[in-house]
Order: C-alpha cells, then structure tokens, then sequence
C-alpha cells in the first residue's frame, strides 16, 4: 500500500506514453520498488514540512517500462527501468535547493544517486534491495555531469 500523497498512477503517468499509446505498466518486482521510492518521498516530504517547506512534491517522470524510456531518450541503464528512480519538483523550492535538501536530510534513508538536473528538476533513485547505496551527488550542465550539488543557470 502507497503512503499518503503518492499513488502507483502518480509514478506510472506519461505525456509521452499517452500520445504514443505506451502501455506503461511495471511488473510485480518493479512495483515494490517504485513502493520504495514512495516511501522515500513520504519521509522526504514529511522532513521538508517540518523544515518549513510547504510545497508539494511534484513527480515529472517515475517509471518508464523500456519503450517509453527510449522514446524520452533514456539511457538503457536508467534507474526509471526498474522502478528505482524519480524526477521530482517542489513548488516551493528550487531545484538546487531540493537537492542540497535531499543530500543533507536523507542519508539515513540512503539514495543512489541526486542528480541537480540542469536546475529544472531533480532526479534521485534508490540502490537495489539489500545494496549499499552510493549516496552520489551530481550537477548536469549542459556541458555534462560534475560531482556536488551546485546552482545552474538556464543552460
């Protein structure tokens, strides 16, 4: 069962997949994960709350079954495939700032990676059960990828 405030349908939701009719429905073992990832997010929000932060987490992209990942340009390694990962927004925050948050506030919980994407959204995907997550924490310019969290312009 989902937490409060996530649903499977907010991690399976697609422009792409509706307008290319893309079934993109996970299998029984990526919806534990993308349970994970909700869980992750509940404890996320519940922490921002408490940090101030009263604006809602926005999910722009969760799970992509392996057509809808090509047609988005994805990479065949991407964390989105098995359910692992989430692009997110909060209203009331930059990018830079969720990141920073997420890097500083959740590292009891553990996370793979938090990617600063370009200063539009961030990504953050979880290691696999029973792993040791790398805690990663990246920047994506328009140029590439560096390691840190940092403030991007509009690149």
């Amino acid at each position: 069962m989902f937490p409060p405030n996530f649903t499977l349908a907010d991690f399976t939701r697609s422009r792409t997949a509706k307008v290319r009719g893309i079934h993109n429905v996970p299998s029984e073992t990526q919806e534990r994960n993308l349970l994970r990832v909700a869980f992750f997010l509940h404890s996320l929000q519940v922490k921002l709350q408490k940090a101030g932060f009263r604006g809602d987490i926005w999910i722009t992209s969760g799970f992509r079954n392996a057509e809808l990942n090509k047609a988005v340009g994805g990479v065949d390694t991407s964390y989105h495939l098995r359910g692992l990962a989430a692009d997110i927004v909060v209203s009331d925050m930059s990018p830079f700032q969720l990141a920073s948050f997420i890097a500083e506030h959740m590292q009891e919980e553990g996370f793979e990676e938090i990617i600063n994407e370009r200063g539009r959204w961030v990504h953050f995907a979880l290691a696999e059960q029973g792993e040791i997550p790398s805690r990663e924490e990246l920047t994506k310019t328009k140029s590439g990828y560096r390691l840190g969290i940092h403030e991007v312009g509009n690149d």
